[in-house]
């Protein structure tokens, strides 16, 4: 199903709606209707949330299985995803103002966002086994981008946004973040927010192939007692870690 693309800021969409629909093109998509909002003004609520923190660039929420669980919403975006009937959609891409300034940053977060809805629409036991691990793993923190939905989104758009845009322009606009942790006049940038992520991302092999529930599996392996006790399978919907194909 193809999802319901939203460019607030009109003067914006003329330049970012065309690669964002080559990104599309050829893409098979879950069922699950989806909105993409491209927002017009930043959105203090969602710089204040702990989860996303004040550097995000965009996210992906799927209200079909989790509801509404941040406090506040702003209500412009709160308004395009509810109605007096209920929710309008399955599931929600948001992409902030500051992210839709430049067309490459858009069309990597886009890319990235939609893996995510690949990912939770065709391997959800899968995306619900990393959350899991992700839980009894606690005390064993690592960068966000080196789980396995992450790494795959990463390197899904970097694909994606090379294809579409060039993969000279892409390097140099990553670069040029990665770069940005040693501008002072960017209040936050300094204390290196930004370096692993975008050595990350840079650092990645666009040939490279991945195999999502072959990379979760190995870190449930890892935790197998950990994840049985703690997640019991209550339904068939639920990875069941006593099996040694729980994705199934």
């Amino acid at each position: 199903m193809k999802p319901d693309l939203r460019f607030l800021d009109e003067t914006r969409k003329t330049e970012l709606e065309p690669p964002c629909r080559r990104a599309l093109d050829g893409l098979e998509l879950p069922s699950h209707s989806t909105i993409c909002i491209f927002d017009n003004q930043e959105r203090q609520l969602f710089s204040d949330d702990l989860e996303l923190g004040q550097f995000y660039c965009g996210f992906f929420y799927p209200i079909s299985r989790v509801g509404l669980q941040w406090r506040r919403w702003p209500q412009p975006i709160l308004d395009l995803v509810w109605t007096t009937k209920g929710w309008a959609f399955d599931t929600v891409i948001y992409v902030r103002h500051r992210t839709c300034e430049s067309t490459i940053g858009t069309v990597i977060t886009f890319v990235h966002e939609l893996t995510h809805l690949m990912q939770f629409g065709f391997h959800y036991k899968a995306w619900q086994a990393e959350k899991m691990v992700q839980t009894v793993c606690a005390n064993e923190p690592r960068a966000p981008w080196l789980w396995p939905t992450e790494h795959e989104a990463q390197l899904c758009a970097r694909k994606a946004a090379e294809a579409i845009l060039g993969r000279d322009e892409v390097t140099a606009y990553a670069s040029k973040q990665l770069a940005k942790e040693f501008d002072d006049t960017e209040p936050g940038l300094a204390q290196r927010v930004f370096y692993p992520k975008w050595e990350f991302f840079l650092g990645l092999n666009t040939e490279q192939s991945f195999n999502l529930t072959e990379e979760i599996d190995r870190l449930v392996r890892n935790c197998r007692r950990s994840l049985i006790a703690r997640f019991p399978a209550r339904n068939s919907t639920e990875p069941d870690f006593t099996k040694d194909n729980w994705w199934n």
